[in-house]
């Protein structure tokens, strides 16, 4: 069975979906491609061979001319909640990009709507799918090594390029909520449980070409006493 899917956004990270993911996946059609720019969705038409007729400025618009099943929501931030309430009640199934909303609220309220339309509302946490994290999840529940007590992350990635021309640079907390929400998500899957506590800093280091804090620390606690840092 082959699930169709229409594409919205497909400049940046979308186009990076475009050819390095879906065509790995033999189950999924992407039977249109959307994006509100004109030039990303022109620029996108040219790299991917697209049809014109693939191609729409709106989800509507596709919703109209194709028949699909679910819909792939690449956007930015701001506008994943938007986008997905607009799939969920066109009836289409939606596949949002990390994170998912800006808000808890915002969260919220497309969880709230996917469960009264009886959609399937899904977020891409894509690394808990790989080889090292399925490993370790079984390393830890097998209970070989012991329990766990406490959990240590430290991430650091080394940027260069200047301020600007990209839309990370702009995000309010890009570590803490672009970047840490694999983190948090991988502490959930590996060690099997719910955080019930949270204590969280952000910063913004002055050499740093993020307007948004780019760096932070955060303690977490799990429900059966696990603490990570």
């Amino acid at each position: 069975m082959t699930l169709r899917i229409i594409h919205v956004g497909v400049g940046g990270w979308g186009l990076d979906w475009e050819q390095r993911v879906l065509p790995r996946v033999k189950t999924v059609e992407r039977v249109a491609a959307v994006d509100a720019s004109p030039d990303i969705l022109k620029s996108a038409q040219s790299t991917l061979d697209l049809p014109a007729g693939a191609c729409f400025s709106s989800l509507s618009e596709a919703v109209t001319a194709v028949e699909a099943d679910a819909v792939l929501v690449t956007v930015p931030l701001k506008f994943h909640i938007p986008v997905a309430l607009e799939a969920l009640e066109l009836g289409k199934h939606a596949l949002v990009e990390k994170p998912f909303a800006p808000t808890v609220d915002d969260a919220r309220q497309a969880v709230d709507l996917a469960e009264k339309q009886g959609l399937t509302l899904a977020v891409s946490q894509n690394y808990r799918f790989f080889p090292a994290p399925q490993a370790v999840r079984k390393l830890v529940a097998s209970g070989e090594l012991g329990a766990v007590g406490t959990v240590h992350v430290d991430f650091r990635k080394h940027v260069t390029r200047e301020k600007g021309g990209h839309r990370h640079f702009t995000l309010l907390d890009p570590l803490l909520v672009d970047m840490a929400i694999h983190h948090f998500d991988l502490m959930r899957y590996v060690l099997d449980q719910e955080p019930i506590g949270i204590t969280c800093r952000s910063w913004n280091p002055v050499w740093s070409p993020f307007e948004g804090d780019a760096a932070g620390s955060a303690v977490v606690e799990f429900e059966r006493g696990v603490v990570a840092d």
